[in-house]
């Protein structure tokens, strides 16, 4: 069995794939290089994984045969410090460009084979780790909000309440809340101004 990364510690690995035969393909390839793998075969099996276990990186299929897409559980439920990487039997610019909005590590175009994802999981890893020690190092706090929590800081910051949110993103005002009570918790805020200030100071926000 190989090695994974540069650390003793087993790494968890999402696994979005609706189709279980090439989900079982993709968990069998990473198991065996050492990783631990869970599989999801809808968003919302995803985002309950995500949620209740520690995962170090998301391999997740773009289409999926439902109304959520992988860039919709990304966008939604994936902090920024976790890397993705995506899967998709298309190479259009639409979707690329779509997806370039969550700022994922890497894309593989199917097929692929079982060496690709190795070395494309293994440098998302060293790349992100790399990242998150010199943050350490220099002090800073890790700023981990999704792409989904940006967009709706950035709209507190413009002035905008909950409500007026809610309809600029056409999603629930109870969404918008359950967000905002997360962002406060992982930044350590008491409330929107704090956590605005914060974003800002930080660079997760550009005032202007």
């Amino acid at each position: 069995m190989k090695n994974n990364s540069n650390t003793t510690e087993i790494k968890n690995v999402l696994i979005l794939e609706d189709e279980v035969v090439i989900a079982n393909s993709l968990k069998l390839h990473i198991q065996k290089n050492g990783f631990h793998a869970f599989i999801a075969t809808s968003v919302e099996k995803a985002i309950d994984l995500y949620s209740n276990n520690k995962m170090d990186v998301v391999v997740c299929d773009i289409n999926l045969n439902s109304e959520s897409d992988g860039i919709d559980f990304v966008e939604s439920s994936v902090d920024s410090s976790t890397p993705v990487i995506y899967l998709t039997a298309y190479n259009d610019l639409s979707t690329i460009k779509r997806a370039e909005s969550t700022r994922p590590y890497a894309y593989l175009i199917k097929p692929f084979n079982g060496d690709q994802l190795f070395s494309t999981l293994n440098l998302a890893l060293i790349n992100y780790n790399g990242r998150r020690h010199a943050r350490q190092g220099s002090g800073d706090q890790e700023f981990s909000l999704t792409p989904r929590e940006i967009e709706i800081v950035n709209l507190l910051a413009k002035g905008l309440n909950a409500e007026e949110i809610a309809t600029e993103l056409h999603i629930s005002f109870n969404t918008i809340r359950t967000h905002r009570k997360n962002m406060l918790h992982k930044l350590e805020c008491s409330n929107t101004t704090e956590l605005v200030v914060k974003c800002i100071t930080n660079g997760v926000l550009e005032i202007g």
